[in-house]
C-alpha cells in the first residue's frame, strides 16, 4: 500500500479511468482532487462495433465476461437467473472467464456458481466458457441480447465499453466504473449491488 501511495502523493498528476476509481483514490490516499484527471480507457471501435445483421440468438442470450471471481457478483447474478428463467424460459446465459479460488473458503467460484444455480435449477440454461480472444469475444457481445457486469467493486470494467461498442445494452452495478458511460434506461440499466431482485429484473427488461 506504501509502495502505490507513495507515488501518487509526489505525482503532479494522477490519471484514473473512471470518477469511482477517481474516488477512491481520494478516500484512501487523501489526495487532491485538483492533481486528478479522467481519462477513459480507449476501445478499438474498428474491432469492437455492431454486426452487419443480427443474430438468431441475439434476443435471449445474456452475457457475463471476465474472471470468475468473488467481487465481480457472480454469486448474485446465480441468485438472479433463476428469477429471469421464470419470465423468460427460453433465455440462455454464458459466462466466460476462467475460474478462480475466491469463492467462500478460498474453493471454485465456478462450483459455488453451478451450486447456486442447480439449487434453483437453473444449471442447464448457463454455459460456461474458457476466456477467449478479443477477436472470439467480439462475435459474443454481437450474439448477445445484453453484457451483465454486477461487480461489488470494479474500477473500470473495459468488457462494458466493448459491448457497447458492439451495440448491446448493458446491465451493471452502480460499484462498476464503467456504470457512468451507461445511459440508464438508455444504453443499459444501472442497479444496485448485491440486489438479485434489481438484477433479474433489470435482465428480463
Amino acid at each position: 500500500s506504501w509502495l502505490e501511495r507513495r507515488p501518487a502523493m509526489h505525482a503532479p498528476l494522477v490519471v484514473a479511468g473512471t470518477r469511482w476509481f477517481a474516488n477512491q483514490l481520494v478516500e484512501a490516499w487523501s489526495l487532491d482532487w485538483s492533481r486528478i484527471r479522467i481519462i477513459r480507457n480507449p476501445i478499438d471501435v474498428e474491432k469492437f462495433r455492431p454486426a452487419a445483421s443480427q443474430s438468431p440468438l441475439a434476443d435471449r442470450t445474456i452475457l457475463f465476461v471476465g474472471h470468475l471471481q468473488w467481487f465481480k457478483g457472480l454469486g448474485i447474478l446465480a441468485e438472479a437467473i433463476p428469477r429471469v428463467l421464470a419470465d423468460h424460459p427460453d433465455a440462455h446465459f454464458e459466462i466466460v472467464g476462467d475460474d478462480t479460488p475466491s469463492a467462500p473458503g478460498g474453493s471454485s467460484m465456478r462450483r459455488h456458481v453451478e451450486g447456486i444455480l442447480g439449487a434453483g435449477g437453473a444449471l442447464g440454461s448457463v454455459a460456461f466458457r474458457a476466456s477467449m480472444r478479443h477477436e472470439e469475444l467480439v462475435h459474443r457481445y454481437r450474439d448477445s441480447a445484453a453484457l451483465v457486469l454486477p461487480s461489488f467493486r470494479e474500477p473500470y470494467g473495459n468488457v462494458v465499453v466493448e459491448a457497447m461498442a458492439c451495440g448491446r445494452p448493458c446491465v451493471v452495478s452502480s460499484e462498476v466504473g464503467a456504470a457512468e458511460v451507461v445511459a440508464d434506461g438508455k444504453t443499459g440499466i444501472v442497479v444496485p449491488p448485491g440486489d438479485p431482485a434489481a438484477l433479474a429484473a433489470a435482465i428480463s427488461r
